[in-house]
């Protein structure tokens, strides 16, 4: 960790103690007459932490509530339901944050923005519930278990009558679509334009309660300036070194990246941990994600990535090739040089399957000896391309690598787009695999 140089909090608080202990006796005689400025700016910063607060929970509630309803359209988890209407009819953030600043603005600009915001939120809601009750619908949900906004939601015939995966394109594009994501800008700026207006309220009155000080300097002397060199050069010095740091802090722990060395020395010492442990977790994830989907030992994608990617091509519309792949006599090697020597036979096939197709090609590893390649985007009239790939693979594994001995290979593929297509696009694969194994092995077959 490199040497840190900033001022320290605590050095600030020592010298505010001294220099207050200091002044303690020339500001009793004027504290009574100053009171009604100091009184004029803490109530300013209170009006403002607190409207900042309730424009900020309008514009969070709103992006959760949008956040909600679009995980619930995506996943059709009811949990995403729930949390939208706990917010919408319990925890009423919106509602909150308009009885919160009416407080102060009642009747002004920023108010009138802020209730614009709120009845454009509002306003999404009715959409929220329609996508909401077309996600039901495509999800098959019991109609009982939804809330009753959503379940009094009417559908068109012409929505009803929509495919499952049509209703979910229909319920996501209504929470995404540039009408939504428009109304949802206009949602921010107001909250915007709210802030605006609070901080030329606030601004204002500290410029008055500045007026209040100014006619008090002449009397207040020696004890005045001091006072007023340890107000401003204290909260200057703190809102350089704790709070502006703090809130770029806030701002990227909420973007997810790590935090600037700036500010007081205690802070970038905490920002360093923070970052460190920030880095750590980042890689750890990075790790864990890929360990999840590959095989340890030939770093190929493993059988549960292979089942998820084949569910996908099986679902969509673009044309594929699945490659069923079985090492001949793999038990035979492993009797004879040892499994070691086995294992760098499967790393060397699959080496070379990677050699040979394409980096968007998925080649996972199935089973013990078993691997299985799924080639996007080709179909059959690209057999001989095919073709040649396997003999490539075949004239390669043929030939001994140093220790590693020379291995055939049992093959069988399956077009997405083959006629007279069986059950399932892998037990067509698997069944002229083993077709091949059954007439000799070292080669391959098309259904």
């Amino acid at each position: 960790m490199k040497e840190l140089k900033a001022i320290r909090v605590n050095t600030i608080i020592i010298f505010c103690i001294i220099t207050s202990l200091i002044v303690a006796s020339l500001l009793v005689l004027v504290i009574f007459r100053t009171d009604t400025g100091f009184v004029e700016m803490q109530s300013s910063a209170s009006e403002y932490i607190g409207c900042q607060n309730a424009a900020v929970d309008l514009e969070s509630a709103s992006a959760y509530l949008t956040e909600q309803v679009q995980l619930f359209v995506i996943s059709g988890d009811m949990r995403n339901m729930e949390l939208y209407f706990e917010e919408a009819n319990i925890t009423k953030r919106r509602e909150n944050a308009i009885t919160e600043l009416e407080k102060w603005y009642a009747g002004t600009d920023a108010m009138q923005l802020l209730k614009e915001a709120m009845d454009q939120s509002v306003g999404l809601m009715d959409t929220e519930y329609h996508a909401m009750r077309l996600a039901a619908e495509a999800y098959e949900l019991d109609v009982d278990l939804l809330e009753e906004p959503v379940r009094n939601y009417k559908l068109t015939e012409n929505e009803l009558s929509l495919s499952k995966e049509k209703q979910r394109e229909l319920a996501l594009s209504l929470v995404s679509d540039k009408d939504y994501q428009s109304t949802r800008n206009t949602i921010t700026n107001d909250v915007n334009g709210c802030m605006e207006n609070i901080i030329a309220a606030v601004s204002n009155r500290e410029e008055h309660a500045s007026e209040i000080f100014k006619g008090s300097y002449m009397k207040l002397k020696i004890s005045v300036f001091l006072l007023i060199a340890l107000v401003v050069g204290v909260s200057i010095a703190l809102r350089q070194v704790v709070v502006r740091p703090l809130k770029k802090y806030d701002d990227n722990v909420k973007a997810g990246t790590t935090l600037p060395l700036e500010g007081a020395y205690e802070l970038q010492q905490l920002a360093e941990t923070y970052n460190d442990v920030y880095e750590e977790n980042q890689e750890n994830q990075k790790l864990l994600r890929h360990e999840a989907d590959h095989d340890a030992l030939t770093k190929v994608f493993n059988r549960g990535a292979f089942d998820r990617l084949l569910r996908l091509y099986e679902s969509g519309a673009a044309n594929y090739a699945l490659v069923m792949i079985d090492a001949d006599h793999f038990k035979t090697i492993n009797d004879t040089f040892g499994h070691a020597v086995g294992d760098l036979v499967l790393k060397r096939i699959a080496d070379v399957l990677k050699e040979q197709f394409r980096s968007m090609d998925y080649i996972c590893r199935i089973g013990g000896d078993e691997f299985a390649i799924i080639m996007v985007d080709v179909s059959s009239e690209q057999k001989e391309v095919l073709k040649s790939k396997l003999n490539a693979v075949r004239k390669e594994l043929a030939q001994a690598d140093g220790d590693i001995p020379a291995v055939t290979l049992s093959m069988g593929i399956a077009f997405s787009d083959r006629e007279n297509p069986g059950t399932s696009i892998f037990k067509d694969a698997d069944r002229v695999l083993y077709g091949v194994k059954e007439n000799g092995r070292d080669g391959f077959s098309f259904f």
